[in-house]
């Protein structure tokens, strides 16, 4: 109840210090013609007292014009002088009454419904304005006509008395639909408040920072999240033009990157830099867009910190860094121990190939030396392989195509492998199959691919016999 009772005083006050020029107006219009059926003296005090009233009215109720809460003694100062006014008026309409003329009664008569009808027209904006401004008065002076009054013009006291009791009834309904519309609002303004409440307990605990602002920068909201990511208050910001505090390297590229999105319409995505209140810089990812506010177009935007990713992408490019630059060197010592390796192995098959020819040897010698030469010529392949691979890292590997037998290569490998086979109990044969006609192709990958399928099937079969056809 007490609360509204003030939200009512603010009310009447609002609307009071909105109709001071056109009450100032009507008093002195009113006193002027009222001078022509009552002395000049009584309608000059009535002027006087009613500015002095209106005036005292005017500097109580400005508060609440603009918008703020009064204290109590400025609610009792302006209820005081809407008081004051509405006896002021009622008493000169009383004095119109009792003039003695017709003129003087119909003029009274017409002042006081008047006022009751301005009162009556505040009704469903103040229900305190309208008990104040007019239901009271108004029923008070319609049993002071009906009790005490002179009867200028001889009215019958049962009509006047009829028309009293129609005018408190409309006052009644008048005031319980103005307390019902009350009611209503108050109801409104409570599912407003719990909203807002719900609103705020969202916007000062995300950790995004959301902000609204014009197209020429002017900021319009910002949430309070700002203060933990930049150290700047919202206080501080509102104080400032938008991209104020823009990394120097950002501040060209994403005023004119949001100019663009502002002509084409859409949404965009930007990450870019900030200047944190302490010095530092922050990285920032934000998604713009445009939204329409009456008639303005506005920028809402929602940022987040990514300092984090950002120092992860760094640590991702130092590592690939780091990874590329190992591979080089692997490369490079690769290349370099493969030539290394190849000196003395191109010797041993050398040597090997000019002992297997030597007539000296018995054949069993012979046999061993051909071994020898075989399991050298593919060892120097195997480095040949190692610096393949050099070479395909350096995208500089050709495969050759050449005229080759493709039984050669085959029983090479077999002859290689022979020992390592019949050292596990396993059989190792060389089956062909219709007509060997020569190949074009790179011989020594294929011996090098045949080699590794030839060793991998040892290796993995525990008994019988691995057979090459």
């Amino acid at each position: 109840m007490r609360a509204l009772l003030d939200d009512g005083l603010d009310e009447l006050a609002a609307k009071t210090y909105q109709g001071f020029p056109q009450r100032m107006a009507t008093t002195a219009i009113v006193a002027a013609l009222a001078s022509n059926l009552l002395p000049w003296q009584s309608c000059a005090l009535f002027l006087v007292a009613q500015s002095i009233s209106e005036g005292i009215c005017l500097l109580a109720s400005r508060r609440q014009f603009l918008g703020f809460k009064a204290t109590p003694r400025q609610r009792l100062i302006q209820l005081s002088t809407v008081g004051f006014g509405c006896i002021s008026w009622m008493t000169l309409g009383a004095l119109l009454w009792s003039s003695g003329t017709a003129a003087g009664a119909v003029t009274g008569m017409m002042l006081w419904l008047s006022v009751i009808f301005f009162a009556q027209t505040h009704a469903y904006q103040s229900p305190l304005g309208f008990v104040v401004g007019g239901a009271l008065p108004g029923a008070g002076i319609l049993i002071w006509c009906l009790a005490f009054a002179p009867n200028p013009l001889n009215m019958p006291k049962f009509p006047v008395f009829g028309l009293m009791i129609m005018s408190l009834a409309f006052a009644s309904d008048a005031v319980v639909r103005a307390l019902a519309a009350r009611r209503k609002f108050e109801e409104a303004q409570a599912r407003l408040r719990t909203s807002e409440v719900e609103y705020r307990v969202l916007a000062d605990n995300i950790t995004d920072v959301i902000a609204l602002n014009d197209l020429d920068g002017r900021r319009r909201y910002m949430s309070p999240s700002i203060e933990r990511t930049m150290g700047y208050s919202v206080d501080e910001l509102f104080s400032t033009q938008n991209y104020t505090f823009l990394h120097p390297d950002d501040a060209t590229w994403v005023p004119r990157e949001l100019a663009a999105m502002v002509e084409r319409g859409g949404e965009m995505t930007l990450q870019y830099r900030i200047v944190h209140k302490a010095g530092h810089p922050v990285w920032v990812e934000t998604s713009f867009g445009l939204v329409q506010a009456g008639d303005a177009t506005q920028i809402i935007s929602v940022s987040r910190p990514i300092d984090a990713r950002k120092a992860l992408e760094t640590e991702l490019v130092e590592a690939r860094q780091r990874a590329e630059d190992a591979a080089a060197a692997k490369s490079d010592f690769l290349a370099n121990m493969t030539h290394e390796l190849r000196t003395p192995l191109n010797a041993i098959v050398g040597f090997s190939g000019i002992l297997r020819r030597s007539p000296r040897l018995e054949a069993q010698d012979a046999h061993h030396a051909a071994l020898i030469h075989d399991a050298s010529t593919t060892l120097l392949e195997l480095v040949n392989s190692v610096l393949d691979f050099s070479r395909l890292e350096a995208g500089a590997v050709e495969v050759e195509a050449r005229p080759f037998d493709p039984e050669t290569p085959v029983r090479a490998i077999a002859a290689l492998m022979n020992e390592q086979a019949r050292a596990k109990g396993l059989t190792l044969t060389v089956e062909t199959r219709g007509e060997i006609a020569p190949l074009l192709g790179d011989a020594s990958r294929i011996r090098q691919v045949l080699l590794n399928f030839v060793s991998n099937a040892i290796k993995f079969t525990a008994e019988g016999g691995v057979t090459l056809t």
